[in-house]
């Protein structure tokens, strides 16, 4: 999806405008289909979630081969649970700030019983209306582009964070990935939750050649190249 589009799309999620989603572009949904034919599947498991996208056929999802389909959805849960489900949280975070920067609790105070009711205070119950905003006036970055940057890379670590659960939740021995979590931090590749990711979850990280190359080692055969 397009940076300027994200972050209402995200404010659109569990709404009716999200089971129509805007079209990606061709040459992407091209791509994944093409993916899809040399044996690639989609998985079950991330929570921003819209409607169909690119046509995912019964046969294209993942099979439940190492654990039953009910364990699944737990080995999911338990993994946001054991990390506190901290890009979410992150996101919350700056939704709650902005809320206070723009004044939205006195503005929001029929609100204030559900917010009671979710055990949060107001402003953070308005953490999306929060950064709604702050993207429409921004009053805590200097322009909508540096807001849109920022919270860019919150919503990277928040699907990071649940495309490595959704390998956990489906019991693979690889995670393939080209990220090793630096610059930023807070990516669940980063140094700070590499051990639990090892010792606690056994996901095993590996880059694109480093796959490639135990491809080579364990079955012989020679890659296609994609044009």
């Amino acid at each position: 999806m397009p940076n300027e589009d994200r972050i209402s799309l995200l404010l659109a999620v569990g709404t009716p405008k999200a089971a129509s989603p805007p079209l990606i572009p061709e040459g992407r949904r091209a791509l994944i289909q093409k993916a899809f034919r040399i044996g690639f599947r989609a998985l079950h498991g991330a929570r921003i979630a819209y409607g169909d996208l690119v046509g995912v056929q019964a046969g294209q999802w993942a099979q439940d081969d190492n654990f039953p389909i009910a364990e699944r959805p737990e080995r999911f849960s338990k993994f946001i649970r054991h990390f506190r489900d901290y890009p979410k949280e992150a996101l919350k975070d700056m939704g709650e700030k902005l809320s206070v920067a723009h004044g939205l609790a006195s503005r929001n105070s029929h609100k204030a019983q559900a917010a009671a009711m979710n055990k949060v205070s107001l402003d953070r119950f308005l953490w999306r209306e929060g950064i709604m905003a702050e993207e429409l006036t921004p009053r805590q970055h200097p322009s909508v582009k540096a807001f849109r940057d920022v919270m860019r890379h919150l919503f990277a670590d928040w699907a990071d964070f649940d495309m490595v659960a959704a390998h956990y939740a489906y019991g693979f021995d690889f995670m393939c990935a080209e990220d090793t979590g630096k610059p930023r931090s807070d990516s669940i590749f980063g140094a700070p939750y590499a051990a639990d990711l090892s010792n606690k979850f056994g996901v095993k990280t590996i880059s694109l050649m480093g796959l490639a190359a135990l491809c080579w080692q364990c079955f012989g055969f020679p890659l296609q190249t994609w044009r």
